[in-house]
């Protein structure tokens, strides 16, 4: 009985992520444009954050740390110590993607 408990409980969790993820696409046009201009007051990631942010969106850059920062590393069975350069480095991989525009199949 704990551990159905334990298991309903992380299910759950999972849950949230996913609604997060999709109810930040249906408010995406309102936010992106406000974080854009809050990230443009840092000196020194100003252009290269915001010109990510407005190219992604608020919802793009949700679904890549929701995907890659809670699915991917639970289905791999990464390391706890190993997530975060995991993370860090599939990040920079989809801003290098957006930001030299290889849009390979999409619009």
């Amino acid at each position: 009985p704990v551990l159905g408990v334990l298991t309903i409980l992380e299910h759950l969790g999972m849950a949230t992520d996913v609604m997060f993820a999709g109810s930040s696409h249906s408010c995406s046009e309102l936010i992106t444009d406000q974080r854009v201009t809050a990230w443009e007051c840092l000196p020194l990631v100003s252009p290269w954050l915001s010109g990510i942010l407005s190219k992604l969106g608020f919802a793009g850059v949700v679904l890549t740390v929701s995907v890659f920062g809670a699915y991917l590393p639970q289905l791999m069975r990464l390391w706890s110590l190993v997530v975060i350069p995991f993370l860090l480095a599939i990040f920079s991989l989809v801003t290098l993607w957006a930001t030299v525009n290889w849009y390979i199949c999409l619009p």
